[in-house]
């Protein structure tokens, strides 16, 4: 994250600012995908499969 901020500042070239938000990306896909799921768990918390259609 740190080192795409970096780039922004010093204006690096386009195709190495792609890569290093490639990279971001996917090492915060996991991370990304348990938050959603846990928001996804509270906010179904305590509802039936009937509520829900």
């Amino acid at each position: 994250m740190f080192k795409v901020g970096d780039m922004l500042e010093t204006e690096a070239a386009l195709p190495e600012l792609r890569a290093a938000t490639t990279l971001l990306g996917a090492v915060t896909d996991e991370f990304a995908a348990r938050r959603m799921n846990a928001s996804i768990s509270k906010a179904l918390a305590g509802q039936t499969m009937d509520s829900l259609a």
